[in-house]
């Protein structure tokens, strides 16, 4: 592959002339002219990846100090055609890495927006989504979806079987004869069982009674309160009759409660 003029620092369309002390030239004072690479060839040089070597006007670089352990033009070359070569393998393989994860169906994603996880994270090793904070979790494969209900079937199954060896185990001993002291141990247990249901429900009657008691007291209360305010409202010619009825029948409703 040819290499660009503009990355070499030959090209004397992108130079722009310098002075340099030491010598006899176009300038005046013995000064010698020196080419130097312009802004245009820099950034030129960095685009296409070659940014690894420089040139500085210190005259190391120079063909005439080469013999000196300075370094010629030759060689820059060859350094910057091999940093070059170098950032390309770099970048194929990035791309390489980058179709063979996007080829991949199973990867990790994020629990709660469920994003999966990128080339770029993978490659720095974040383990956890930037936006939620949540670390990533990988889906469930076909296979390992397989193996939990497997897993599933046969802790059901060892239930199963667990249940009807204890049904057996008490059908067994249910059959088998009981001694004296048993049979008097079940007695009592039965005995006791049966006064506390009874206790319990007269505990239950007696609640009901007296809640019974509370409300038809508090009704008659309620009428006797309402029957003041008819009578407060009505005329005295009509007030003794009702007043004799009402307490008829106030009484009658005390004899029934008690």
């Amino acid at each position: 592959k040819s290499i660009p003029a503009s990355c070499t620092g030959r090209n004397g369309d992108d130079k722009k002339a310098g002075t340099r002390k030491g010598g006899k030239g176009r300038g005046g004072g013995g000064e010698a002219f020196v080419l130097k690479r312009s802004v245009a060839a820099k950034a030129a040089a960095m685009a296409c990846g070659w940014d690894f070597c420089y040139e500085d006007s210190s005259g190391n670089n120079d063909n005439d100090n080469a013999g000196r352990g300075g370094v010629d033009a030759h060689d820059r070359v060859i350094r910057r055609a091999d940093a070059f070569e170098d950032a390309r393998r770099e970048k194929l393989k990035a791309l390489r890495g980058q179709a063979a994860y996007d080829a991949q169906v199973c990867k990790r994603q994020c629990p709660e927006c469920r994003s999966v996880q990128s080339y770029d994270e993978v490659v720095e090793k974040r383990m956890r989504c930037p936006m939620c904070g949540v670390a990533y979790t990988k889906s469930m494969g076909n296979k390992t979806l397989a193996h939990r209900q497997q897993e599933v079937r046969h802790q059901a199954a060892a239930r199963v079987r667990r249940w009807i060896s204890l049904v057996v185990l008490g059908s067994r001993v249910a059959q088998l004869g009981k001694s004296l002291r048993s049979h008097r141990t079940v007695r009592r247990s039965s005995v006791r069982n049966i006064r506390e249901e009874r206790d319990h429900g007269i505990s239950l009657a007696d609640a009901r009674r007296r809640r019974q008691m509370v409300e038809s007291q508090r009704a008659i209360q309620r009428d006797a309160l309402a029957w003041k305010v008819r009578m407060a409202e009505q005329p005295p010619s009509t007030k003794s009759s009702k007043a004799k009825h009402a307490i008829m029948s106030a009484s009658d409703v005390g004899a029934m409660i008690q």
